[in-house]
């Protein structure tokens, strides 16, 4: 390496990450300035000097844009190491260095965009903002081009902020049930992580008002204060619902039966899908009536008590291709132990006709045994405000309010955590595993006569 122009030292955070064992990949976790972005360069300029021609990174983020504040790191971070010796490509975004080695800075935006890494061999590939992406498919993906030559350890670096749009899904992998600092197998890779937090305390480097314009950027919005001052990832952040959604008050024990008070009515309300996950909910509609352990649900109150989740496990946002009659026969097989009707709500389109012999959705769920009707699901974002004010009325004697049994993991998994539309603050965005959201808002909107618990027999 030539002689430096200065000396660069690494915060004890930094310090911390380069002492990882380089046979373990990394979670680079926490608020923001903490200086991941510099601790994931710091690892990259090893990597690179200890394997020379053999080191071959990788670093992606979902566009290019979103790139050059990192290329400008880089680029004053290497310079800084290799002066001249150093050569970048701006074209193609590849650093070559004096030992042969080069960090290519590219483009994964969706699986799409995989095919052009197919076949190339990466010894570390780091991806910036993980958290990022709704879907984790793309990385997954990603993995199979970690190949490396003559024993070099190959590594996958993740960098995240709470409070993305992937938040649910890095904080399910990385962070909840996890010890910082403390080797753990992720087991959809079946690799050996450790999850590295941090916070602008972490960072020695910050001016003294950063916290301050944290603080001002984040006014509006306690939750996403929490995430990013504190790198609290254990929030309902989801600039969405994190206003409203409580864990004490929404949340409900699971029921043991179902109420034997008659004021009662029992429904299914699914969201339909097969590459993207399926999700139904068996649900109870209070006509101003108690549970069996006494607690009164005011009229109109709905509660989602057990839910039927056809996904992937580890991604929250693939579905397991399953058919239909497959599908149906296990949230009858739920209705019938609960001992109520198998009928309920699905969304509008299941009732179009997309050319299939089997006619509609609808028609393949009714042949099967789930007697369902439109949700009358009405205006998108008018159902996403009655869902907002139904979380926040939870718990008020007077009001109907939205209940959550524990039984349902992929909803407390993933509803709370959504993000809004770039596009369109006053809607979810629609790239994020909102499935069982969409299944809950058809819940709430569903107007037909509902199908109320048998005492007695199977229908």
């Amino acid at each position: 390496m030539a002689e430096v122009a200065e000396r660069i030292e690494p915060s004890a955070f930094q310090a911390r990450v380069l002492a990882t064992p380089e046979q373990y990949d990394v979670a680079l976790t926490g608020g923001r300035g903490g200086g991941k972005t510099f601790a994931l360069l710091l690892l990259i300029l090893r990597h690179v000097e200890m394997h020379g021609i053999n080191a071959r990174v990788l670093v992606v983020r979902k566009n290019f844009p979103d790139l050059r504040d990192f290329e400008a790191e880089a680029r004053y971070l290497f310079g800084t190491a290799y002066g001249s010796a150093l050569s970048y490509n701006a074209q193609q975004h590849i650093f070559r260095f004096p030992n042969q080695a080069t960090v290519q800075l590219d483009q994964l935006e969706s699986q799409a965009d995989f095919i052009k890494f197919q076949g190339k061999s990466f010894s570390l590939i780091a991806v910036e903002e993980a958290g990022q992406y709704p879907d984790p498919r793309p990385l997954d993906l990603l993995r199979s081009s970690l190949r490396s030559k003559a024993n070099v350890p190959c590594r996958l670096i993740l960098s995240a902020n709470p409070g993305g749009s992937g938040h649910a899904w890095m904080n399910q992998r990385h962070v909840a049930g996890q010890s910082p600092w403390l080797p753990y197998i992720e087991p959809k890779s079946g690799r050996t992580f450790v999850t590295a937090p941090s916070t602008l305390h972490d960072n020695p480097h910050l001016g003294a008002d950063y916290g301050a314009q944290i603080k001002a950027a984040t006014a509006s919005d306690a939750e996403l204060q929490k995430a990013w001052l504190h790198g609290d990832w254990n929030i309902a952040r989801g600039a969405f619902f994190g206003q409203v959604f409580d864990t004490a008050r929404n949340v409900i024990a699971p029921w043991a039966k179902l109420p034997d008070d008659p004021d009662w009515e029992f429904f299914v309300a699914g969201d339909h899908g097969s590459a993207a996950p399926a999700v139904f909910y068996l649900c109870a509609r209070s006509m101003g009536a108690q549970d069996n352990d006494g607690r009164f649900y005011p009229a109109d109150s709905i509660v989602l008590f057990d839910e039927i989740a056809f996904v992937e496990k580890d991604t929250l946002n693939q579905g397991l291709g399953m058919t239909v009659p497959d599908m149906a026969s296990l949230v009858i097989a739920a209705c019938h132990q609960w001992v109520m009707t198998p009928a309920g709500c699905m969304d509008d389109a299941c009732f179009s006709n997309h050319g299939s012999d089997a006619g509609t959705l609808a028609q393949e769920y009714r042949r099967a045994g789930l007697r369902i009707d439109k949700a009358d699901k009405g205006e998108r974002l008018a159902g996403w405000q009655k869902m907002r004010r139904m979380m926040a009325d939870a718990g008020l004697p007077d009001k109907p309010g939205l209940y959550i049994s524990e039984r349902c993991g992929y909803w407390l998994r993933t509803v709370p955590y959504l993000d809004r539309s770039q596009n369109r603050p006053e809607d979810l965005d629609t790239t994020a595993a909102d499935h069982g959201a969409d299944a809950c808002r058809y819940a709430l909107t569903y107007q037909r006569p509902m199908f109320t618990r048998r005492k007695t027999g199977v229908m």
